[in-house]
């Protein structure tokens, strides 16, 4: 089994976990986003082959800080039942302990895209491809907690049960 790698405290940027069509994949359904990587972290995952891209500064033209596009690939195992990868966002309230957590579908995920993101911790795995007689390293998306800082308005009403969907015809109080 390959090596999960823990990567804490992270920024993500080009996100796309809803995989929408881009200017690079017309059709979309590819989900990807990048971590941002402090130096350490981009030189060990360079030295195991991962492909560390890097920010350059438009006036300047010098490297910037260090990412790494993570794919995501949502399955099921032979059973037909969800295998992951699992996205949960994270609620923090205003003094920063945890307050609510909620399992991501493939359906909800494109929730990240938009959110306003704290930080993120996530695990990835190395996946090694070779096609035509070119090899890298992949990483892919096992695990990751999205931490957003809690609305003040989802505060308020986070109570109140938003499923409509699921209430019987006969409670609707109108017609």
């Amino acid at each position: 089994m390959a090596q999960k790698i823990n990567l804490e405290n992270t920024q993500i940027t080009f996100r796309n976990l809803a995989g929408a069509p881009t200017e690079f994949n017309k059709a979309g359904g590819v989900r990807t986003f990048a971590a941002i990587l402090s130096e350490p972290v981009a030189e060990q995952l360079a030295g195991m082959g991962f492909d560390i891209r890097r920010f350059v500064n438009k006036e300047t033209g010098e490297p910037g800080e260090a990412y790494l596009k993570v794919k995501i690939n949502f399955k099921n195992d032979e059973d037909g039942n969800f295998n992951g990868p699992y996205v949960y966002l994270v609620t923090q309230d205003n003094n920063g302990k945890n307050i609510n957590k909620k399992l991501l579908t493939p359906t909800t995920v494109g929730i990240v895209d938009r959110a306003d993101i704290k930080y993120c911790d996530l695990t990835i795995t190395p996946y090694r491809w070779t096609v035509r007689n070119e090899s890298g390293v992949s990483a892919y998306l096992v695990k990751m907690f999205v931490i957003i800082q809690e609305d003040p308005l989802e505060a308020r009403y986070a109570m109140i049960d938003d499923n409509l969907d699921e209430q019987a015809e006969d409670e609707i109080p109108f017609e």
